[in-house]
């Protein structure tokens, strides 16, 4: 199993850290899952200051097991690109796309053990671990004009629950944005005014809050399930309607949760997935282009040339020649 490397950045010690190790890292550790051996990407951390630590997450993996340790602390998710789904409880999930923010209490008690998914594959985003009480000590010390009261902006954010998922709006994006891409090479000093520069923005997110920011878990699960048929099924003509009405989700609330999960319509996410999967076959076989793109999906193969054109600017003939001319493994088939 491939593990997410946890890894010290700026001035620290450079060591690179298990993330799986409570010991090196008392906020929280990670266990990521993935079927296959490839690494599951990185999580850099930074220490800002006292009591804060900046993580700049970069994950490639289907989903990560979090442990949380602290007490009084707050966690502040930040998704910059991809997507991540996070089960709040036993009945709501949290869908977090680019641009929103996701917050959550470190009580002792509330989610000391969640799964965090990717449907996408893949995940880039800032993370801020925050003791509120160590922080507030230092921040009255450095930045006493300032006047941060963590303990409010905690009630401000999270009210009566210990998680909350909205976004972030337009001032908090391009902060966490430009730490995001900086936080590697910028002065320490910069990063910690850009950190209590979120502090004081934060507490605005809450006023443009979304409708809706949870699912129901039954739900999720079966446009994942509806997911897996439209990509598997090839053959036959099933609408989204026919799999709707057959499993008593309603058209449009299966698209808009779809979108949610994945970003995209399930018409152009579909078409992409066979597609990619369409690539592997023409690097990989000396099947016809026929064939591949009646296994893909498609009425003809002049069909199939028009989308594979549109969407990687080559026919699948060219495609294929210059993988073969790179690799010298393939050995062409240009029946079509």
């Amino acid at each position: 199993m491939a593990e997410i490397k946890l890894i010290p950045g700026g001035q620290q010690d450079q060591t690179p850290v298990s993330a799986q190790s409570p010991l090196k890292n008392p906020w929280v550790f990670f266990q990521e899952y993935r079927q296959d051996t490839e690494p599951g990407g990185t999580i850099t951390y930074y220490n800002v200051f006292s009591g804060v630590i900046l993580f700049q997450n970069r994950i490639h993996t289907d989903s990560c097991e979090e442990i949380r340790e602290k007490a009084n602390a707050l966690a502040i998710n930040f998704c910059a690109n991809g997507r991540f789904e996070s089960q709040f409880s036993e009945n709501d999930l949290g869908i977090v796309e680019p641009g929103d923010v996701a917050v959550s209490l470190y009580d002792g008690e509330h989610g000391t053990h969640s799964i965090s998914r990717f449907p996408l594959g893949f995940y880039d985003g800032l993370s801020l671990y925050v003791d509120c009480d160590l922080a507030m000590k230092w921040l009255a010390k450095n930045f006493p004009c300032l006047s941060i009261n963590l303990n409010h902006l905690k009630d401000q954010l999270l009210k009566d629950h210990w998680y909350w998922v909205g976004p972030a709006g337009t001032r908090c994006e391009h902060v966490f944005r430009e730490l995001f891409e900086c936080v590697s090479y910028a002065d320490k000093a910069y990063i910690q005014l850009k950190v209590a520069e979120l502090f004081l923005l934060l507490p605005l997110v809450r006023s443009q809050e979304r409708t809706e920011q949870y699912y129901p878990m039954q739900q999720v699960q079966l446009v994942r399930h509806l997911r897996d048929l439209l990509i598997s099924d090839t053959t036959s003509r099933t609408t989204i309607e026919d799999l709707a009405r057959a499993h008593r989700i309603s058209v449009t609330r299966f698209q808009k949760i779809f979108k949610k999960l994945y970003g995209t319509s399930i018409y152009q996410y579909v078409k992409q997935y066979r597609l990619e999967q369409a690539t592997i076959e023409l690097t990989n076989s000396a099947r016809s282009i026929t064939d591949i793109a009646l296994d893909a999906g498609f009425s003809s193969a002049s069909k199939f040339g028009e989308s594979f054109k549109k969407r990687y600017g080559v026919t699948p003939t060219e495609y294929r020649l210059q993988f073969r001319d790179r690799n010298g493994i393939i050995e062409l088939n240009q029946n079509i």
